[in-house]
């Protein structure tokens, strides 16, 4: 589990306004609601989660399932999660084979955990950045995102 390898960081409120704003923008693809803005807000400033396990958390939620996720079709939920986390396509048939036995052996959360985890991942992403779609820079997605309420 994602949890037993990452370690929390506690960010200050400014810092963690802004993540927990990209978060909803970025994953979920919408404004915060108050209640999940304070929550990942609460989360990030106190440490109790890191902010890679509140993206795995938001690609694991029946929201994102919903929206985003074609049951029926695991090529391209595999690559939708993929591409989400590292900004880039699976690279050919036989990744993508690979994605989808993974996908199945361990479950929606399961993988993108693996891909948090990977080494590319860390590298592209970081522990303290959240996942950002090409040509959207985190400033634009936590605009988008933040509730108009939080000050």
């Amino acid at each position: 589990m994602l949890e037993s390898h990452i370690m929390a960081t506690r960010f200050a409120h400014e810092d963690a306004a802004r993540l927990a704003g990209e978060v909803f923008g970025e994953i979920l693809k919408r404004e915060a609601d108050p209640g999940g803005y304070a929550y990942v807000l609460d989360c990030l400033e106190s440490g109790s989660k890191s902010l890679q396990q509140i993206v795995v958390e938001f690609i694991a939620s029946d929201e994102f399932i919903d929206g985003f996720v074609a049951l029926d079709n695991l090529a391209s939920a595999a690559n939708l999660v993929f591409a989400l986390l590292l900004d880039r396509p699976l690279d050919g048939e036989a990744q993508l084979q690979s994605a989808n036995r993974e996908l199945i052996r361990v479950g929606l959360r399961g993988y993108a955990e693996l891909i948090v985890a990977s080494e590319e991942y860390q590298t592209r992403v970081g522990p303290d950045r959240v996942p950002t779609r090409a040509g959207r820079t985190p400033a634009e997605a936590n605009t988008l995102s933040r509730p108009q309420n939080d000050v």
